[in-house]
């Protein structure tokens, strides 16, 4: 199974989590600027959330995917307030018939002052162990 990270950091935060999940999956990771398009069967979109939104810099990125290159795509989240889903990805993603996993996993990131030991190392063995869970769940239903 082709598995792969993209990422988009403007703080550093979402990059730290991309990092991680790639190492606990030993798969390879990206920045969506730099990003090699290449066909996978799952791939991990790890981004942040800024004043309620996605970055226009990965909403560029996902508007460029396509349905033939992806099985399906997992959204991992950092955020000030550690609650606020990739909406606007999602809707993007399905908008343009891209498979997108209903769970998503989201972590805090700093705001300002606010939360800067996130994300934390918990919060980092938890994104691993989720990315881990939904390769197996992927992995399991190839096969069904």
């Amino acid at each position: 199974m082709n598995v792969q990270v993209a990422y988009f950091s403007k703080t550093g935060h979402s990059k730290t989590v991309a990092l991680a999940i790639a190492k606990g999956l030993n798969c390879p990771v990206q920045s969506v600027e730099n990003w090699t398009k290449a066909p996978c069967d799952l791939l991990f979109l790890v981004g942040g959330i800024y004043a309620g939104k996605s970055n226009e810099k990965m909403m560029r990125f996902v508007r460029s995917l396509t349905p033939e290159s992806l099985g399906s795509v997992c959204l991992v989240t950092t955020c000030g307030d550690g609650k606020t889903p990739q909406k606007y990805v999602r809707q993007a993603l399905e908008a343009q018939g891209i498979p997108c996993e209903r769970e998503e996993f989201i972590c805090k990131g700093s705001f300002f002052i606010f939360s800067r030991r996130h994300p934390s190392e918990e919060e980092l063995s938890n994104a691993i162990a989720f990315a881990q869970k939904k390769v197996n769940e992927s992995q399991s239903t190839r096969f069904c």
